[in-house]
């Protein structure tokens, strides 16, 4: 697998996962986020999808890839650690 093949996965993967929160939260006859971590309330929300790869140890390798404008607003509710990042 090449830098470039983990580039295209992880595009498609955030670009899913902001097509997701976009949806909301999930019930049982739609898609959308259940995470017990993540909580939402009214309002809107720009979410921003980054990928970042790290070659090496010695190199980073950044992109902005896509926005997702979504009609909640998302918080952390429970931080499963420190390391953790949203």
């Amino acid at each position: 697998m090449t830098v470039g093949d983990v580039r295209t996965e992880a595009f498609e993967q955030i670009i899913h996962y902001l097509d997701v929160m976009k949806d909301g939260v999930a019930s049982t006859n739609r898609r959308g986020v259940h995470d017990s971590r993540v909580g939402h309330t009214e309002g809107e929300c720009e979410l921003i999808g980054y990928v970042v790869i790290l070659v090496g140890g010695t190199r980073a390798l950044a992109w902005r890839v896509t926005d997702a404008r979504t009609e909640f607003r998302w918080e952390i509710i429970d931080k499963m650690s420190d390391d953790l990042i949203f």
